[in-house]
C-alpha cells in the first residue's frame, strides 16, 4: 500500500492500445488505473487494469492500494495546475509517458501488460542494477544447494527451501 497521513498520492487512468490520429490497425483499448506517491524514495506506485472508469470500479482499487488518511489528487480536467491549491498530476502523467515509452513498439499484447508494468516498477525502484536483479531472482528461485568447494550454485534441483549455510 502507498500513502499515509501527510503523504500525497496522484491517481489517474490511461488508455493502452488505442490508435493515435486514426493510424494503424483498430485495436481494443485497455484502461489502466494507477497511482504514485509523491516524493517517495524508492518510488511507490501501483497499476491496475479496469473494465470501466466509473466510481464503482475505482473506489475498491483506491481502498486496496492507498492507505486511509492520504491526500489524493485526481487527474486534471480544466487546468494543468489548480490556481487556488496548486494541486497537479504532473508526476503520474510523467509516469504514464515513461511507462508507454518502455513498452515494445510493436507487438504489445494485453496478456503481457502485467509483466511489462512489473518490470517498469522494478526498474523505477532499483534502476539498472544487474546484481540486485540477480539477487531478487535468487529470492524467488533459491538454489537448493551450493557446492562449498567450487562455490557454484546448483540450479538443477531448485526447490522451495531457502538458502542456508547448514548444507
Amino acid at each position: 500500500m502507498i500513502g499515509g497521513i501527510g503523504k500525497v498520492v496522484e491517481i489517474d487512468e490511461s488508455a493502452f492500445g488505442k490508435r493515435k490520429y486514426n493510424r494503424g490497425k483498430t485495436r481494443k483499448t485497455y484502461w489502466i488505473f494507477g497511482g504514485i506517491e509523491r516524493d517517495s524514495k524508492p518510488v511507490k506506485l501501483f497499476f491496475s487494469y479496469v473494465i470501466n472508469r466509473k466510481k464503482d470500479s475505482l473506489i475498491p482499487i483506491i481502498k486496496k492500494f492507498i492507505i486511509p488518511g492520504t491526500t489524493i489528487i485526481m487527474n486534471h480536467t480544466v487546468t494543468f495546475k489548480d490556481p487556488d491549491s496548486g494541486a497537479h498530476t504532473n508526476t503520474i502523467e510523467g509516469t504514464w509517458f515513461h511507462l508507454k515509452r518502455s513498452l515494445p513498439t510493436h507487438g504489445t499484447r494485453k496478456h503481457l501488460l502485467s509483466p511489462y508494468f512489473a518490470e517498469f516498477i522494478w526498474r523505477k525502484k532499483f534502476g539498472e542494477n544487474f546484481n540486485k536483479f540477480i539477487e531478487h531472482i535468487s529470492l524467488l528461485y533459491p538454489p537448493s544447494k551450493i557446492d562449498k568447494e567450487t562455490d557454484k550454485l546448483d540450479f538443477e534441483n531448485i526447490g522451495d527451501e531457502s538458502l542456508t549455510d547448514d548444507d
